[in-house]
């Protein structure tokens, strides 16, 4: 009998509870990345050692460096026109706490940004070559 008055105080207890209404919980997403995508115009520096004459040479021309988002969250492509050297035209980075990251291990580019600037510096080989960039979006 106790089970019974035990099992039917339970029953009612399960059909006093009330559901409550789902409600679907929107979740936004930020692509951080919004911030730094675009076209970014300047100077591209190219400096490098000259033996014959014991000097740092440097050449400077325009650059664009085009910061584009790639499909995968959180990488980006950094490409340049004109290219650096004949086989370096793009890089491929990861963009996380403001700052772009090269997969490259050995001799990996840098960028930064101060505000709507952007610097680049990439040391490719052990040797005295510099590539540099100065640039504004």
């Amino acid at each position: 009998m106790n089970q019974l008055v035990f099992f039917l105080s339970f029953l009612m207890y399960l059909t006093s509870c009330q559901k409550d209404d789902e409600k679907t919980e929107v979740i936004e997403t930020v692509d951080y990345r919004n911030e730094i995508v675009g076209d970014y115009k300047g100077v591209y520096v190219y400096s490098s050692y000259d033996n014959n004459n014991d000097t740092l040479n440097h050449d400077t021309n325009d650059v664009v460096i085009t910061l584009k988002k790639k499909e995968h969250d959180s990488l980006v492509e950094a490409e340049f026109e004109p290219t650096l050297t004949e086989s370096k035209k793009t890089f491929n980075l990861k963009y996380r706490n403001g700052k772009l990251i090269s997969s490259i291990e050995n001799h990996p580019p840098s960028f930064s940004f101060s505000g709507d600037s952007l610097y680049f510096y990439y040391h490719p080989v052990s040797g005295p070559i510099f590539h540099r960039c100065y640039t504004i979006k």
